[in-house]
């Protein structure tokens, strides 16, 4: 029977948009697990990250899916209750208790017990089946189990927690000071509650939605539809309801009293209105035949109005109320409903009611988002090239191309709230194509015009513009908007100066004067007079009246810089497109102005770089000696966070209210890093604030190659001018503490005065205060350690250093090779071995080998030099094992020896001893005993006691629980 008092077991799974500190989960599984390895219980439920999902072909879970899923902050309080008390499992357990905690920290919960606080399946596979591979599809099948439901949180929670039962059954679960969960207390405050959500359920069938609008409303006269028909046309611009698109519908509906009749009425006859498009070239292809059953489907429209739609085209028709008393004729808007027994009207007559066309023109502004099939850089310059516009989502934009329209990154909650369609690419790439096209319809229009003005012009004269002037043009000079101006001015020009004026001035990439003599069949020069002499007479236009006052405005609220879109939320006027130009007329004045260029969507006087060294020379005169500035003592009248984004553009750190100026080096960053601070920092910390680099590793070295900074402990660093004590090693603390001793007429220092001041005040082990104060260049005498004055002695044997067995009647160590032996690193060594080589205190010992001499060392720590070299020759890798023999002082050598093959038991200890597994327990026992220095009858008891005198834990578990 399992008590209270025995083990508890959480076994968990999680799937995630990615592996990194900011990714989160969109899945996690909880399986309970009793001590005995039964399981009790299962929870699982999907997560909304809102944020986008890149990785769905992993896990298979897309935006969709987690559309109406609770968020985790809602999951958070019954996550706790199924973790609480546990001891926390997972397969690579690092990886999920990292997850799992930072979405708690993301919730406010803190202080969750999860910190290397775990039992990981993978690691006891490593140990158990050593030979094996360590995925969990590697370790099931070594186990002899498999996984249902593969790479879903609750299929590989379950498949896991059976192989911890396996693990228990065969006695190979050790919790080694593992701690249950304690998440209730992390908890703290209530936190929201929602009903988990399981993979597989929240998803209802398409077309459903429309069930859950209003039953029976009363009629009030005819609803004003206009609205919701522009929702439900901008929603299926590309065929598909996401779930925030039907949200919004329903809410539209609610809004204007639309029920559920009038609301499949509407559908119908939008469905009608997209069999007439798919009509409109004669032919219905087998694509669109599909796209409108599914936009059927999706309306909760009946699919014999599809097929009726698709037997042949017939005339739209409106919307119209449901049957009731008819309104009165003034409050009833204009509307003609045809009988069904009406004449068809031919396709060509066909109104264009209420369904709207949708497309892009040069200038419109479009956003991409999300990780997509073609990299977005691709997207931009195609959609750059096209002539429209790439930046935020603003209330201007439109279009938001989405990699999934379900995606709740930020830029598509933002869409949404302003009412930005979202598409997919394929979406996209179909209005491009279709931009294009026209694109190339008004382009051969323009060629074939301008080849016969050119003629003209050749055969005497310049010729009239094929452009009409602006009909609505009501304004007179003086009060006529730039935009107006700049298109009469377009209309009055002839031609050629046209074409100049579209392809090298109001061009996003403008055309060489090669490119534009070859479009016009004129010379590279005369299109260089051309140019010359349009411009010339545009400037004068713009040198007064509402050119010369936009340009102004734009000047005086940009000065010294400013952004676009700033300038453009003050003057909206600036974003719109400039007829027959083909570009919004804040790109035509800053090519009319040169005082100032508008550049990465900032506007600069008179360009980025020259803006950039001013702001470099202001910032100098506010600098600290480690490059710090603060924010609030520059003499500017940039608004704080206008100001933060252009420093950044600089390529300056903005952090906690200061400048960082001096980022080109990592200790650089640091020392800026530290000022503001004003204490000591860890490394970790710094790491973290300097925000890039190489790794951890390389950062800390990076601050050891600078006179700047300096050590305060093992872990923490200062700037130097602080003048903080540095701290080089232990042995020279205790060193400046002796010798201050000395100085003072003492013996010595209290061993308790260095155990109460060195361990807080540089990050030191009690342990290794002892250590380095009885060893090296110090020793203990009455409680004080002294200037050594007796001879270092080593009382270190083969027979009880971990690691050193008797081989071919040497001692000789077995090492497991690591990545630092591989990298050249030294490694330490029992102090056995250097007391049986003699090895004295301070004075490196060489051993001759066939790879040249080799290093022994005693300096506190007894190391081995690099074997690097041998390791190559002999081909070994990170986890085997070699033997390192000295041949008793008279040669070095390193052996491959034996790999493990997962043994269990005595053999299991056989193996770890460097001895074969194979044989009776009596062989095997005599084998052990003998490795050991022992003789081979030895008692059991020696053998266990001297494993307990070389500190090997895990092999005195297995005895004990053999022979005990």
């Amino acid at each position: 029977m399992v008590t209270s008092t025995q083990p508890q077991f959480a076994v968990v799974d999680v799937e995630t948009t990615g592996f990194g500190k900011h990714d989160r989960i969109v899945e996690v599984a909880v399986v309970h697990v009793d001590a005995t390895g039964s399981i009790t219980k299962s929870w699982s439920t999907l997560i909304n990250p809102n944020r986008d999902i890149p990785n769905a072909w992993v896990h298979g879970i897309k935006a969709a899916d987690v559309a109406n899923a609770p968020t985790f902050e809602e999951i958070a309080s019954a996550l706790a209750h199924e973790l609480d008390g546990r001891i926390f499992v997972a397969h690579n357990a690092a990886f999920d208790a990292r997850m799992v905690r930072q979405e708690f920290e993301r919730a406010g919960i803190r202080g969750l017990n999860l910190i290397d606080n775990y039992l990981c399946t993978m690691l006891i596979t490593g140990r158990v089946y050593r030979s094996s591979g360590r995925s969990l599809e590697s370790a099931l099948a070594c186990a002899g189990l498999s996984n249902d439901w593969p790479h879903s949180a609750l299929g590989d929670a379950m498949a896991t927690a059976a192989l911890l039962g396996h693990y228990i059954a065969t006695r190979n679960v050790r919790l080694n000071g593992v701690q249950p969960v304690e998440a209730l207390r992390a908890l703290g405050a209530s936190l929201p509650v929602a009903a988990p959500v399981p993979r597989g359920e929240g998803i209802t069938k398409p077309g459903a939605w429309v069930r859950d609008l209003a039953s029976g409303v009363p009629f009030k006269g005819f609803p004003n539809v206009d609205s919701y028909l522009e929702l439900l046309e901008r929603a299926m611009l590309d065929r598909v309801l996401t779930t925030s698109e039907i949200n919004q519908l329903k809410e539209s509906a609610r809004e204007l009293g639309i029920g559920q009749e009038e609301a499949r009425e509407i559908h119908v006859n939008f469905v009608r209105q997209l069999g007439l498009l798919a009509w409109a070239d004669g032919v219905v292809t087998d694509d669109e035949r599909r796209e409108l059953e599914s936009v059927a489907e999706s309306l909760a429209v009946e699919q014999d109005v599809v097929r009726e739609v698709l037997q042949g085209p017939l005339a739209p028709k409106p919307p119209t109320p449901p049957k009731s008393p008819q309104p009165s004729e003034s409050s009833a808007p204009k509307q003609t409903v045809e009988s069904s027994d009406s004449p068809q009207t031919p396709l060509a007559d066909q109104p264009d009611t209420w369904l709207g066309n949708f497309a892009l023109k040069a200038g419109d502004r479009v956003t991409f988002t999300g990780a997509m099939e073609l990299p977005r850089a691709t997207w931009e310059t195609r959609a750059q090239e096209a002539g429209l516009t790439v930046g935020g989502v603003t209330k201007k934009s439109k279009l938001l191309v989405a990699a999934d329209p379900e995606s709740r990154s930020g830029k598509a909650r933002k869409a949404i709230e302003v009412g930005v369609p979202i598409v997919n690419e394929a979406t996209f790439a179909r209005l491009l194509g279709e931009m294009e096209a026209a694109d190339h319809a008004t382009s051969v229009q323009v060629d074939a015009v301008s080849s016969l003005q050119a003629n003209l012009y050749e055969d005497g004269g310049e010729g009239a513009s094929f452009y009409e002037e602006p009909e609505d043009s009501t304004y007179s000079d003086d009060d006529a908007p730039a935009a107006v101006v700049l298109a009469e001015f377009f209309a009055q020009a002839d031609a050629r100066e046209q074409l100049v004026l579209q392809e090298r001035f109001a061009a996003v990439k403008p055309r060489t004067l090669d490119q534009l003599g070859q479009k016009l069949g004129l010379t590279r020069e005369r299109v260089r007079q051309i140019e010359k002499g349009v411009l010339k007479r545009l400037r004068k236009q713009a040198k007064e009246g509402p050119i010369a006052e936009l340009i102004e405005a734009i000047r005086a609220q940009a000065y010294p810089v400013g952004t676009l879109q700033q300038i453009v939320d003050s003057h909206p006027e600036l974003d719109e497109q400039v007829e027959w130009w083909g570009a919004p007329l804040w790109l035509i004045l800053d090519r009319l102005d040169d005082s100032f260029l508008v550049e990465k969507g900032w506007v600069c006087f008179p360009d980025l770089k020259t803006a950039a060294a001013r702001t470099a020379e202001l910032l100098q005169r506010h600098t600290n000696e480690e490059g710090v500035a603060r924010l609030g003592e520059l003499e500017t009248e940039l608004e704080p966070a206008l100001l933060t984004e252009w420093l950044r553009q600089c390529g300056y750190q903005v952090l906690q209210g200061h400048v960082l100026t001096r980022v080109g080096s990592l200790p650089a960053r640091a020392a800026g890093i530290l000022s503001i601070r004003g204490v000591p920092m860890s490394v970790g910390e710094i790491f973290k604030a300097v925000g890039q680099g190489r790794t951890e590793r390389s950062f800390r070295n990076a601050l050891a190659a600078t006179d700047e900074l300096m050590r305060t402990s093992t872990e923490e660093w200062a700037l130097r001018r602080w003048g903080l004590e540095e701290y080089t090693s232990l042995k020279g603390a205790i060193g400046v503490r002796v010798q201050r001793a000395v100085d003072a007429g003492e013996p010595g220092v209290p061993l308790a005065d260095l155990l109460a001041e060195l361990p807080g005040k540089f990050g030191v082990a009690e342990s290794s205060v002892r250590l380095y104060s009885s060893e090296g260049d110090f020793e203990l005498a009455d409680g004080l350690v002294i200037p050594r004055v007796s001879e270092n002695v080593n009382n270190g044997t083969p027979e009880e250093s971990d690691r050193m067995y008797l081989r071919d009647g040497r001692w000789q160590l077995l090492l497991t090779v690591t990545s630092e032996h591989l990298r050249g690193s030294g490694c330490p060594v029992p102090s056995g071995l250097t007391a049986m080589l003699g090895v004295r205190y301070g004075e490196p010992f060489e051993l001759p080998s066939e790879l040249g001499p080799q290093k022994v060392y005693w300096s506190t720590m007894h190391t081995l030099g690099s074997i690097k070299r041998f390791c190559d020759a002999l081909g070994l890798q990170p986890g085997d094992r070699a033997w390192v023999d000295v041949h008793e002082g008279q040669r070095f050598e390193v052996r491959r020896a034996s790999g493990l093959t997962g043994a269990t038991g005595l053999a299991g200890v056989a193996e770890y001893v460097g001895a074969s597994p194979e044989g009776t327990e009596p062989e095997l026992e005599a084998r052990i005993a003998v490795a050991l220095g022992l003789r081979a009858d030895a008692p059991r008891r020696k053998i266990l006691a001297r494993f307990r005198h070389r500190g090997a834990g895990e092999v005195v578990d297995v005895l004990e629980g053999l022979w005990v």
